[in-house]
């Protein structure tokens, strides 16, 4: 008799039990164990509620439907909203009005400025030979200052009718030229065509550093104050050209290439812009910390203003000098101006102003006159509001008080038929009909 043997899995697949398929082992792969499986399915499900969890959290995202806190405003709200937000803003306005009338601020206009010869240095600086060789118009203007300035002095610059927040001359720079980043390779498009100039000095076209049109029209006027004293020379007003720009400007913004040579050597490779008259590691010689793409002449220039007219910082007085330790004093005093910045083109005009800063910063009635404004129109409208609330409070206490004829008959008729269907069932149970 033959032995019989246990069921084999390929008798469950249709294959002779004594023949094995080439490449397959002769005992089959253990089942796992409920726990592993158990392990598994939970491992699943929960990574199929995050996933749901996620999907539905996107999902309320995109339709602006996640939970928030949605405050109804109330007549007796809105009115107190308004009311706090006139009652600060106003004091505020006046407090910043009447620090501004309190500057003391000189403004001086030199775009007429006539030189010792009688020439008008407008029509000078026009002439294109002159603006090839750099030469600049010399002139002066005599002013008196009737009250003392206390410390915390500044000159600035300004400027009317000069579009800086053009889009294209706002865009006109590269941001990685101006961190020191790689500045022999191609400037951005963004500086086309001020990109590229060709320099005399070596007899090839090299990149533009800084390249671009803000740049290129760098404001290059200068000035020397001096203070008039009777029957002796005039006193040379001690000016700072460090600390007109922001910190954080110089120092994330504004970055001279690295590397251990001189300033010019790590320049080399590169030319100044086409309207310049010197290199950008000659803009200030005298300071290593203030030359270069660091100067911050540079850097206030490059941030660009908001409107036509604006005014840029200059300089500071030094109030560590013992002639002017407590500001500048009262008398006359001579501003001299090297005139190198054509206006003329575009019906601008030039200034300078003298003016000393507060907590505010300097002379500025725009914000307090905003404050007061936004402060009375705020009073106003809480004004308006309680009116309207007053008004219909009293219209709705004399409707109540005096209701219509016609308004109690619909709401009588309204209060049966909500009525009836109850009062039919009612009388149906306690009389029930005999058949």
């Amino acid at each position: 008799m033959e032995e019989s043997r246990p069921p084999s899995r390929w008798f469950e697949t249709g294959l002779d039990n004594t023949e094995v398929p080439p490449g397959t082992s002769a005992n089959p792969p253990p089942r796992s164990s409920t726990t592993e499986r158990s392990t598994r399915v939970s491992s699943h499900l929960v990574q199929g509620k995050k996933n749901r969890w996620i999907r539905t959290k996107i999902f309320k995202l995109k339709n602006q439907t996640l939970s928030a806190w949605r405050p109804v405003m109330s007549e007796k709200g809105a009115f107190l909203l308004f009311l706090i937000f006139s009652f600060v803003c106003i004091p505020m306005g006046a407090i910043f009005i009447k620090l501004s009338k309190t500057m003391n601020e000189i403004t001086l206009d030199y775009t007429d400025c006539f030189a010792d010869d009688g020439s008008n240095c407008k029509d000078f600086v026009l002439d294109v030979d002159n603006q090839i060789a750099g030469d600049h118009c010399e002139c002066s203007l005599t002013f008196s200052l009737h009250e003392h300035m206390d410390d915390q002095v500044m000159m600035y610059y300004g400027l009317s009718n000069f579009y800086q927040n053009h889009r294209r001359y706002v865009e006109s720079k590269d941001d990685n030229q101006l961190l020191g980043d790689d500045i022999t390779a191609e400037p951005s498009d963004q500086c086309d065509p001020l990109s590229k100039a060709f320099d005399a000095n070596v007899n090839q076209v090299l990149p533009i550093v800084p390249c671009g049109a803000i740049a290129n029209s760098l404001f290059n006027d200068s000035f020397q104050l001096e203070c008039v004293v009777d029957g002796s020379p005039n006193v040379v007003v001690p000016l700072i050209r460090t600390g007109i720009a922001w910190e954080s400007d110089k120092k994330y913004r504004f970055k001279n290439p690295s590397g251990s040579g001189s300033l010019e050597s790590r320049f080399a490779g590169t030319t100044k812009p086409v309207n310049w008259h010197k290199y950008v590691w000659e803009l200030d010689p005298e300071d290593e910390s203030n030359n270069g793409l660091e100067n911050e002449d540079l850097i206030v220039w490059m941030k660009t203003a908001a409107f036509p007219q604006f005014r840029k910082p200059y300089r500071k007085i030094d109030h560590s000098d013992e002639n002017f330790k407590n500001g500048l004093p009262t008398g006359q005093y001579l501003l001299r101006v090297n005139y190198s910045y054509p206006v003329t083109q575009f019906d601008g005009t030039k200034s300078v102003i003298l003016t000393r800063s507060t907590l505010i910063g300097t002379f500025d009635i725009f914000l307090g006159v905003m404050y007061v404004v936004a402060g009375s129109l705020a009073f106003c409208i809480s004004i308006l509001i309680l009116v309207l609330h007053i008004k219909y409070s009293l219209s709705k206490r004399i409707m109540q008080s005096n209701p219509d004829p016609a308004d109690l008959r619909a709401s009588t008729a309204q209060l049966v038929d909500k009525l009836k269907p109850n009062f039919l069932s009612k009388q149906k149970s306690q009389f029930p009909q005999t058949s």
